[in-house]
């Protein structure tokens, strides 16, 4: 596998476009989120000196580890460093980088990606507020970078604040999030786009998609009905290969994501191609009599309720003609859960039905806090 992700990367560094790499992509499979799955006890058997491991859990909660040397984490932290350039943020700021910094990649490879850029970095844990603002009013930052759902959070201690640009990443934020936290900061929001598995792209200030380097990653766009990829412009499947990771070579990727490739060049300025995300490609559950509800749902529902999409699992089951939904959410309070179930019976009309007729039974285990 090795051999051929460095027959790939040569190709796409002579001509990404050519005829050459395109046909060599194409004749491989394509690889899904199964054969990333493993478990710790396992991976540490697989060690190196030049390695370092991070792990993801998704929406499934079955547990990713992703393998990158120091070649590759530089290559990561160049290409972050073009995203500041892109959002007119290299050099000269001081950036206060708020995630987890310890098993999921995104918050060190921001950092280094904001070193590489010039910028001075702050990492900050999701720990307490008065942790958080203590190191806040110490170093006084003038960008923050975290999660859509962190700005909500913490935006009683984050928005006294003045910040030039807010960097989210990490989750998914439609147009009305995004335009509250804008007014409640009084800042733009640059949004990335990227998975643990590869970096993906960044918003310019026309905030109309993400732009993305064709030597860093390289997207196909795959049918939602079948393997066929379909031409630029229309929707589909994210299919992501990432020409930045040696380690753990990632090619041909199901991202579960969908999406379309604009390549007109954008009234920013950029070349770059763009790509329009649309959500996560849907599984449809289905319940009982025809009676159906998709994931897409679901994830609508846990964004209005809890202001983002948490980690959950999701089952459906019918026993004695009745439809059991088992939804697991980690730490949510009960009247959330109640608030979840009573937009589920809203979601259509055969699901309400299925509702009062008590012929559907709605099931959250939570840790409640």
């Amino acid at each position: 596998m090795s051999q051929i992700f460095t027959k790939i990367e040569d190709e796409a560094r002579e001509r990404v476009l050519g005829r050459n790499f395109t046909a060599l992509l194409k004749s491989l499979p394509f690889m899904h989120e199964t054969s990333l799955e493993a478990k710790i006890n396992e991976l540490l058997f697989r060690f190196e000196s030049d390695l370092r491991v991070y792990f993801t859990s998704g929406t499934t909660k079955k547990p990713k580890a992703l393998y990158s040397n120091s070649s590759d984490i530089r290559n990561t932290a160049d290409y972050i460093q073009w995203f500041c350039e892109v959002e007119g943020i290299a050099g000269g700021e001081t950036v206060a980088v708020l995630m987890d910094h310890s098993f999921w990649a995104v918050g060190p490879l921001t950092c280094l990606g904001h070193i590489a850029a010039g910028n001075s970095v702050i990492p900050i844990d999701l720990r307490s507020k008065e942790a958080i603002t203590e190191v806040l009013d110490a170093v006084a930052p003038t960008v923050i970078s975290t999660l859509p759902s962190k700005l909500e959070e913490y935006a009683d201690i984050l928005s006294k604040r003045n910040f030039k640009v807010l960097e989210t990443t990490g989750e998914p934020m439609n147009e009305k999030q995004r335009a509250r936290l804008e007014k409640i900061y009084n800042a733009e929001i640059f949004d990335a786009y990227g998975l643990t598995e590869g970096v993906v792209g960044v918003e310019c200030k026309n905030h109309n998609g993400y732009h993305y380097r064709e030597d860093k990653v390289y997207l196909e766009i795959k049918s939602l009905k079948s393997d066929n990829i379909v031409p630029d412009g229309r929707f589909g499947e994210i299919v992501m290969t990432n020409l930045m990771c040696h380690a753990q070579p990632i090619i041909r990727y199901c991202t579960g994501d969908a999406g379309k490739i604009l390549r007109d060049q954008c009234s920013c300025g950029l070349r770059n191609p763009r790509l329009i995300l649309r959500g996560r490609v849907g599984k449809t559950h289905y319940l009982l009599d025809g009676v159906k509800i998709r994931q897409k749902n679901m994830q609508e529902i846990l964004q209005e309720v809890l202001g983002h999409v948490p980690q959950y699992k999701i089952k459906v089951s019918v026993k004695e003609g009745i439809a059991y939904i088992y939804l697991d959410v980690d730490q949510i309070s009960a009247s959330q859960s109640r608030k979840i179930i009573e937009k589920v019976s809203e979601t259509n009309y055969d699901v309400f039905n299925l509702v009062r007729t008590n012929q559907l039974k709605f099931i959250i285990r939570t840790q409640n806090i």
